[in-house]
């Protein structure tokens, strides 16, 4: 999450009387939507589809906000991850509203050029068969459909403000069940190295890395081969999270520490049936939390 100075919404009320912008970079909206905000980063983006930690009185203390995909701050109620906010858009866990020092934040900032944590994720969601509840590959939030390791990957990068970086190949893959499945098998027995259309082009500036793949034939798909094999982890903290069908990692943080030798590579990392993805965000952040990285 990116860390800015923004005034809190129930200030910028009062603030706002004359005026629905100002100088900060908060913007109310037009009719019918004037009594919702927005944050304007000021350089042609905004706000969206994310939590931000801000210090809007610039008294050290940072709260954190949630914005959704049209840039619209949400105010109480419970947002489509899960989160608690108030009424001035602020996370709060039972009634308290959640803090952190914002000194320490901007330092951090400062020092790392943004986020110390990078969440790379390698995410398929299928156009067909079983709904969005029971698991293809797909989750439905807020009425978006994202793939279960866009969205495991999300959860982590607001439980940890870290970076998100999806692995994309330059050739797309079939949406449908079946071709997807002949598809990754003809890849495994080939034991194929797919092009990638993404690249991390600011590696150094992370110590700690996040990767989550789905499982497919008890592998890791191999465009994640393609990944692993582009970068060289060394000294650095590997955390795997996966989605699968029953087998757990099927021995997949062992091949990971084989591809990167010089690298921390976690063993305790986290995976989940794809069938409850979407019901165990709960969970993830509990695991998430308990690695301590924040401390």
């Amino acid at each position: 999450m990116k860390k800015r100075l923004i005034v809190p919404a129930a200030i910028l009320m009062a603030l706002t009387m004359t005026t629905t912008v100002l100088a900060s970079g908060w913007k109310a909206g037009l009719a019918p939507n004037q009594n919702r905000w927005w944050y304007d980063d000021e350089d042609g983006t905004f706000a969206e589809s994310e939590w931000r930690w801000l210090d809007g009185n610039q008294d050290g203390t940072a709260e954190c906000y949630a914005f959704d995909r049209e840039g619209w701050m949400y105010a109480d109620t419970t947002t489509p991850d899960g989160y608690q906010v108030n009424r001035d858009g602020a996370w709060v866990v039972n009634g308290v509203v959640q803090t952190r020092n914002a000194e320490i934040q901007t330092q951090e900032a400062q020092a790392t050029g943004d986020s110390r944590i990078l969440v790379v994720y390698y995410s398929l969601p299928e156009t067909d068969g079983t709904d969005t509840d029971s698991g293809a590959s797909r989750v439905a939030v807020n009425g978006q459909v994202q793939g279960n390791m866009e969205y495991m990957a999300n959860t982590i990068s607001q439980s940890t403000s870290g970076d998100l970086f999806r692995n994309n190949t330059a050739e797309a893959y079939p949406g449908l069940h079946a071709p997807l499945v002949d598809q990754a098998s003809k890849e495994f027995a080939e034991n194929a190295r797919p092009a990638l259309s993404t690249h991390i082009d600011n590696l150094d500036n992370y110590d700690v890395i996040f990767v989550g793949y789905p499982i497919w034939w008890g592998e890791m798909p191999m465009p994640m081969y393609s990944f692993f094999e582009e970068y060289d982890f060394s000294g650095k903290t590997v955390i795997p999270f996966s989605s699968h069908g029953g087998s757990g990692f099927s021995g997949t943080i062992n091949v990971i520490a084989g591809l990167e030798p010089g690298a921390n590579v976690r063993r305790d990392g986290y995976t989940v049936s794809r069938d409850n993805v979407a019901r165990d965000a709960g969970n993830l952040r509990t695991w998430v939390e308990g690695l301590n990285l924040l401390n």
